[in-house]
């Protein structure tokens, strides 16, 4: 699981270094380094992987923290109004670029950057097109010219097979999600339809309030 996340955020921060191609000449006209600016939403395994997975990316593109990059990290600790604070503080610290983990982390950060006054690159978010950020679910390029990224939707029908496989008889499945969170609705959505085909029961537990 981690070599996959390890290649997810490979794949999303190659967006992000094709969507500022442009850094060089802008940081060498002011005569610094790209200042970035990143928002993690929770300590979380995934999230810490991710992390991990950038910070590799990085150097293998050839940036170095304290030599020719600079990052402020950020960890809003699974708290929506702390992460709602840090975004409006990254949208108007004078970054370079955005990056965000996590649908939550995605959502608050493009809505401090609305007017895309700085790039932004997102990464370990199930579906961007649920996310309410301008993602088309038609058309992935379909997005804000200064947002790109990627979705990396969880493997919900292999972990129905899986269970199949190690338990034939398998009839039920229970599930708790948050109807509060997008991210979490659009899993859950593939995982009714996913048992439907498969003839599962499948015994929702919603927590959160109703996702509008």
């Amino acid at each position: 699981m981690k070599r996959l996340w390890l290649g997810i955020v490979l794949i999303f921060l190659t967006s992000g270094i094709l969507l500022v191609s442009d850094w060089n000449q802008r940081t060498a006209a002011r005569g610094g380094v790209p200042r970035v600016a990143l928002l993690q939403h929770a300590s979380q395994k995934v999230f810490d992987d991710g992390l991990a997975g950038l910070k590799q990316a990085l150097a293998e593109g050839g940036f170095a923290e304290g030599r020719n990059l600079s990052i402020q990290y950020f960890n809003a600790e699974g708290d929506v109004g702390t992460s709602n604070t840090i975004a409006k503080q990254m949208a108007e610290g004078g970054y370079d670029l955005l990056l965000t983990m996590s649908t939550l982390s995605l959502q608050a950060v493009a809505n401090a950057n609305k007017d895309g006054r700085t790039h932004h690159v997102y990464g370990v978010v199930s579906d961007p097109a649920v996310a309410g950020v301008g993602v088309s679910a038609a058309n992935p390029l379909d997005h804000p010219k200064h947002m790109a990224g990627i979705g990396s939707m969880q493997p919900v029908e292999s972990a129905f097979r899986l269970a199949r496989q190690c338990y034939p008889g398998l009839k039920k499945v229970g599930v708790v999600w948050n109807a509060g969170e997008a991210n979490s609705l659009a899993t859950i959505r593939v995982a009714r339809a996913v048992s439907k085909q498969m003839g599962i029961e499948l015994i929702e537990a919603k927590i959160g309030r109703a996702h509008v």
